[in-house]
């Protein structure tokens, strides 16, 4: 997996989403759901969804496994083996194997702390990685939003 962590300041504005229309997106054999208001773009295959205000976003990656054949939870311990094991929480996401983990880090300048919230699954075939990066001071007003992307997540035949 790539290392998507992309540190960035973040300012203390609010930010929509919990209570906002959520859109439909399609990443290669994935739905999710995203607030309307987020703009989606794409650097070097990795989706990105950016809230309108504050620097809030959320990283998306989907591959496609090696094996044919193989069984999700398998597949979800070589993806947490390759990432490092450490912290992780493991949880059912589109009632697939998934695991959860958190990190916290500072900014460049040291005024505000950098909340990352790591989801990584797996159905067998299908692989994704997710990071919900954000002011850890929002985290009350952006875990909804956090909870209801990653509720969202489907696994489809499309491409």
């Amino acid at each position: 997996m790539k290392n998507m962590l992309l540190m960035v300041g973040l300012l203390a504005a609010g930010v929509s989403g919990a209570a906002e229309k959520q859109v439909k997106h399609q990443v290669k054999s994935l739905s999710i759901q995203a607030p309307a208001s987020w703009e989606r773009t794409q650097e070097e295959g990795t989706e990105k969804f950016n809230a309108p205000t504050d620097g809030t976003f959320f990283l998306l990656d989907v591959g496609q496994v090696q094996t044919a054949g193989m069984k999700a939870e398998v597949c979800l311990e070589k993806i947490l083996k390759g990432v490092g094991p450490e912290g992780w929480k493991k949880l059912q996401v589109a009632s697939q194997p998934a695991a959860r983990r958190v990190s916290v880090d500072a900014t460049e300048d040291g005024k505000d702390k950098v909340e990352s919230i790591h989801y990584v699954g797996c159905n067998g075939k299908t692989t994704w990685s997710l990071i919900f990066s954000m002011n850890q001071l929002k985290k009350e007003e952006l875990e909804p939003v956090v909870s209801k992307v990653v509720q969202s997540i489907s696994y489809t035949q499309g491409k």
